[in-house]
């Protein structure tokens, strides 16, 4: 079957005819120049000489209009750097909204980004964006619209507020770009201003609603002459030291790897990277958020580690799926490797081929460990495995992309590995088809384990809606290198969207929504009721003038526990409220309940951010569950009660100097966690940092006599870290 469908989809992506709306592009060109001074004095003398862009275009709110403040943009080059000036006048200087936050994060500030297509093959590109604080936002863009700002380059800016606005000074290094070398260069190029207080976005090169921005809509950047992305290499050493306490240990200096660890990244040619990291040190990376599941299964965790985060595009495939802005489901999830004792990464061009290679060693494998607890695998086996990533895609017609993949998780006595293909092909300019086919090989398994996801969508500003059919067989085995709840499943369903924009009224938006599925097992006839799982609901959510939002929705659902084998009611509502993100004290409000297994759940979420100034940030969440659940021996009603309480507070002291706190105590453990960071980036990609954590709770513990302790609630464990990283650019 999975043979007939990967068949019937490329030919069917063969077939198909692309169509597009033309709309003229815009062309600056840039001008060769003796090294103008990036120093946050912006002059029109220095940057007039220089190729202009302007008259921008809003897509936010009104559409196709001028942008209501003007906006010039200055482009010129050396042999080693391309420079940017850009002055956003303001009729309002005193308005302007700059927040200090950290690298990556707008706040709620004015922004300025240059987006780069630096091939020219309408697909992928980079972005850069600051805003009036200084603060620096890169990435990458892939697939033509999708964006990744785990790409941390080395680029310089200074910003300033004027009499008439602000302004930025772009210094972006050619050896930080991956560029095809000739002669002469055509970049495409977009520019995209953000006006935080009035909501207002506009661009360079207009960008309709209907269609997204889009790199094959980008204008051209020419006139780039004799410039070269240099030799590339990068070598980021590191040092780390850490004294650690808890409840049976006195105070501990710890080397646990001698202490040092270096990345080393290369430029193999002008369009591939190659990134080798040697004991890996993640001691700045903000934990992990607790949080409650009242599943059957474990959620899926984000990847926060820059090794992992730095190209993690090239590795997704058409089959992952998303909800709310998070990945529910991965072929490759990053996160299976735990402790990493050192990995290497390519990634980039070769030929019209997209490429992404993966390799690490990783200690304790916990996948492993697991197996072992459970007696899957001998006491005696090494929890050591190699992890390997081969990701390739090709562009194909004018918008789509066709790739293959195939990973394996090699350890003693064992193995996981998966090959496959996925497809995206995007036609008639608003639609989308989506194929991914893979299959798992797992020591002597070799039949039923197979995979299949495939995706019909349209987008449009007005109107949305996406189908769907997902498949595992019994024998698929995804997660030991991927993420999924479980096999044996086929699913089905749908969801639409109508959103018209109303602005009157005091209401800007409105969006109504429409869900439904159905899934059952993969080897039982699809509907057969006894085991299907299936539903609905519809929800809508309001947006007023003064950008509140208001939400509610409805679900109607009959869910298989494939533990308990019973199929349960699910049906549920919900609300949900919150105000302008831009406002100094922000808050949202959530609240759901329903029918749950053999009885009903409350669920509520909050949240508050409060902002009295630009330097200072504080973060307060609390997520509450009470469930009511009926004892199956003695019929009785019992109630459980979790909840999880988080605080964050950041404050920077300038850009380049910030500190984090995290407070969190999780009611179902009775744990309370301390996290403090002091982050110091005293030259671009070179950092200090100060990490202290600590652990309050009342757990019992053993002694060194062996005897068992039950301790009153206090401080079990601490932790001093400190890492200094030196980037050394050649």
């Amino acid at each position: 079957m999975l043979k007939y469908l990967t068949m019937t989809c490329v030919c069917f992506l063969a077939s198909v005819g692309v169509s597009f709306t033309e709309q003229t592009l815009k062309t600056v060109r840039a001008v060769r120049t003796n090294t103008p001074v990036v120093d946050g004095k912006f002059t029109n003398d220095e940057w007039c000489a220089g190729g202009l862009a302007k008259d921008f275009i809003q897509i936010e709110p009104h559409e196709g209009r001028p942008a209501s403040e003007p906006t010039k943009a200055y482009f010129l080059y050396d042999s080693q750097f391309l420079y940017v000036g850009i002055k956003c006048y303001d009729s309002e200087p005193d308005k302007i909204m700059g927040e200090l936050s950290g690298r990556d994060s707008e706040g709620a500030s004015d922004v300025i980004y240059l987006a780069l297509d630096t091939y020219k093959d309408g697909r992928n590109g980079y972005f850069f964006g600051t805003t009036p604080t200084g603060v620096q936002i890169d990435g990458r863009i892939f697939n033509e619209q999708e964006t990744d700002n785990s790409w941390d380059g080395v680029w310089y800016v200074e910003t300033g507020i004027c009499d008439d606005g602000w302004f930025a000074e772009f210094k972006i290094p050619f050896s930080t770009l991956s560029f095809p070398v000739k002669e002469e260069h055509v970049w495409g190029l977009n520019i995209l201003r953000k006006v935080e207080r009035k909501k207002e976005e506009s661009f360079w090169q207009p960008v309709k609603r209907d269609e997204g921005f889009r790199v094959s809509n980008f204008g051209n950047l020419e006139n780039l002459h004799g410039i070269e992305p240099g030799l590339n290499l990068q070598i980021l050493p590191y040092a780390t030291s850490k004294l650690r306490k808890d409840r049976l240990n006195p105070l501990t200096f710890q080397k646990d790897n001698g202490f040092t660890g270096v990345d080393i990244r290369y430029g193999v040619t002008s369009n591939l990277t190659a990134v080798l990291t040697i004991y890996p040190d993640f001691a700045q990376i903000e934990a992990d958020e607790d949080r409650i599941n009242l599943s059957r299964y474990p959620y899926i965790l984000r990847e926060k580690r820059p090794f992992f985060l730095e190209g993690a595009s090239i590795f997704h495939t058409a089959g992952n799926s998303m909800s709310d802005g998070e990945y529910r489901t991965a072929l490759f999830y990053s996160r299976r490797i735990n402790q990493p004792v050192y990995g290497f990464k390519t990634t980039g061009k070769v030929g019209n081929w997209d490429m992404g290679v993966l390799h690490a060693l990783n200690e304790n494998d916990i996948g492993l460990k697991t197996k072992i607890e459970n007696g899957e695998l001998g006491s005696k086996i090494d929890p050591k495995a190699f992890y390997n990533v081969i990701r390739m895609s090709r562009d194909i017609f004018s918008r789509s992309q066709i790739g293959f993949i195939g990973m394996s998780k090699e350890y003693r006595d064992g193995f996981n590995r998966t090959f496959g293909m996925d497809t995206k092909m995007r036609f008639l300019n608003n639609y989308t088809i989506s194929f991914e086919g893979v299959k798992s090989f797992t020591n002597n398994i070799h039949n039923g384990n197979h995979s299949i996801n495939l995706y019909f969508s349209r987008y449009s500003d007005f109107f949305k809606f996406s189908t769907w059919y997902q498949e595992q067989a019994p024998n698929f085995i995804g997660n030991e290198l991927g993420f999924y709840d479980y096999n044996n499943f086929r699913s089905s369903g749908g969801w639409m969207q109508l959103a018209p924009r109303l602005e009157k009224f005091g209401v800007r938006r409105m969006g109504h929504n429409i869900n439904f599925w159905y899934k059952n097992f993969q080897n039982k006839n699809f509907f057969d009721y006894a085991s299907l799982t299936r539903g609905w609901n519809y929800n809508f959510w309001t947006q007023t003038m003064s950008y509140w939002m208001f939400g509610a929705g409805k679900s109607f659902t009959k869910y298989f526990d494939r533990f308990d084998e019973v199929l349960y009611p699910g049906d549920s509502y919900w609300i949900r409220l919150n105000n302008n993100w831009s406002s100094k004290i922000n808050f949202s409000i959530n609240h759901s309940q329903g029918k749950y297994r053999t009885g009903y759940r409350w669920s509520y979420n909050s949240s508050l951010r409060i902002r009295p100034n630009n330097r200072f940030n504080m973060q307060l969440s609390y997520n509450r569950s009470q469930v009511i659940l009926r004892d199956s021996e003695t019929g009785s009603m019992n109630q459980h009660q979790f909840e999880i309480w988080r605080s964050k507070i950041y404050y920077h002291f300038n850009r380049n100097l910030n500190a984090r706190l995290i407070l969190q105590y999780n009611g179902i453990n009775r744990q309370l966690a301390a996290y403090y960071l002091i982050a110091y980036n005293f030259k671009p990609g070179s950092f200090l940092y100060i990490a202290y954590t600590e652990q309050f709770d009342s757990e019992s513990y053993l002694n060194n006599s062996g005897v068992e302790i039950q301790p009153n609630f206090g401080s079990s464990a601490k932790l001093l870290q400190v890492k200094l990283s030196y980037l050394i650019q050649i």
